[in-house]
């Protein structure tokens, strides 16, 4: 255990965690967050659903290309992109919301911008990580990355929930602001890296669907592989979904404020 916690003395290791440990709240903080207030404004678990929906969607339809793109360009740089965007919209929302001018067409655009971080966090970030912690290091620097994510599950949501009863959607998009805009300190602290592969290939999309579907292959022919994708997917698709549903099971069926 002490011989794997070593990767936290490289400061390098320890922003990039970081950048995941706030980033993680900030999704989970959302999730929550966001469908209460859908489910204030509309009264309908439908749309609830639709936000959650549009936060997911950039992750099933990018990530592949995201992934593409870091391997063949700056992950670093890709990243500190993204997380400004997030900033950026995070801030403009707040300042409709101060100004009462919050509605549910703008949430929904708000829900696809953190899901498009979403889709950008996760092969960029943790490319970088691999980077960093070198094939020695990387199955303890995947593994704390992996269990903070998840801790986020409960940190996240728990301070959306108060916030939101608090102050509303201002203290949600204020925070929101904040811990992005320490994340994006964090990432552009951290020592550019060399762009590997050619520039240009991400821009070649079918080389990637190709890579792709030769990927797929290979992992059918790997008794392993397929298990660990098809749980994935059942999760995914059967599983994960009735947290968008959180909102309205507290409401309707455990009378929770």
């Amino acid at each position: 255990m002490t011989s794997s916690l070593a990767i936290f003395r490289d400061r390098a290791y320890l922003r990039v965690w970081w950048i995941g440990a706030l980033t993680g709240i900030v999704r989970w903080l959302e999730l929550l967050a966001f469908g209460i207030y859908a489910l204030d404004l509309t009264g309908s678990a439908g749309m609830v659903a639709v936000i959650a929906l549009l936060r997911f969607l950039p992750l099933a339809v990018l990530s592949i290309f995201i992934g593409a793109l870091g391997d063949h360009g700056s992950p670093r740089t890709y990243l500190i992109w993204a997380i400004a965007g997030g900033v950026v919209v995070s801030a403009a929302m707040l300042g409709i919301s101060l100004a009462d001018g919050l509605t549910y067409s703008l949430l929904c655009v708000a829900a696809l911008a953190s899901g498009t971080l979403w889709a950008c966090d996760m092969p960029l970030r943790r490319k970088i990580i691999g980077e960093i912690a070198g094939p020695q290091r990387l199955a303890s620097a995947m593994a704390y990355d992996y269990a903070t994510s998840h801790g986020t599950r409960m940190i996240g949501p728990l301070a959306g929930g108060v916030l939101y009863q608090a102050v509303g959607m201002d203290g949600v998009f204020g925070l929101v602001t904040v811990l992005l805009f320490i994340s994006l300190w964090l990432t552009w602290s951290i020592e550019p890296d060399t762009p590997s592969g050619e520039p240009g290939a991400f821009l070649r999309l079918g080389n990637t669907l190709r890579g792709s579907v030769e990927a797929f292959r290979a992992a059918r022919k790997s008794n392993d592989v397929s298990s660990i994708l098809a749980v994935t997917v059942v999760f995914n698709v059967w599983g994960f979904p009735f947290v968008s549903m959180i909102p309205v099971i507290g409401r309707d069926e455990l009378s929770l404020s």
